[in-house]
């Protein structure tokens, strides 16, 4: 049988709060919503998943910590981004080095993603919509004039619904 999970993202309850102008914030803290990925994968998990959320995401968590080498896709992303990039000191950290963009071959690592996911290989969904994790993040995203509340991360729920079902000629 077919099923779909639902887990785009939401609007925060608070978004009328904030002035947001498509033309200048679709970059920036103001066009963040509540995200639904995470609650959207462990549900799926859950339901229909056949392995342990730790297993499943050890390799995640391993590449996060270990680093991987930037491939030429990835390159060029960084290049082709390095204004942004430099706009903010957690992407400078992460993708630069004394002000240069990483490129070719060099090894990115993201320890504190490393942190997260395994917070949510331990926890699960609550490792991201609750405690530590959501409280940075929403702290964060109010702090650069966005709207996300940590009752908006905490009331997040993904949905399995029935597909939209329709026939052709």
């Amino acid at each position: 049988k077919a099923f779909y999970i639902n887990y785009y993202q939401k609007a925060s309850s608070k978004i009328l709060d904030v002035n947001f102008n498509s033309k200048i914030d679709s970059k920036s803290a103001k066009a963040i919503l509540v995200p639904g990925t995470v609650a959207g994968l462990t549900l799926a998990l859950e339901k229909y998943g056949s392995l342990p959320l730790a297993t499943v995401m050890a390799p995640a968590i391993r590449y996060a910590q270990d680093g991987f080498p930037i491939d030429e896709t990835l390159s060029k992303i960084i290049l082709d981004n390095i204004e942004l990039l430099q706009k903010y000191p957690s992407t400078e950290k992460l993708y630069l080095r004394e002000g240069f963009p990483l490129g070719l071959g060099d090894t990115l690592r993201n320890p504190e993603l490393a942190q997260t996911l395994t917070l949510i290989a331990e926890k699960g969904r609550a490792g991201f919509y609750d405690g530590e994790v959501a409280k940075k993040m929403s702290d964060d995203v109010i702090k650069g004039g966005g709207a996300l509340t940590l009752d908006d991360l905490r009331n997040y729920k993904a949905d399995v619904v029935e597909p939209v079902e329709g026939s052709y000629r």
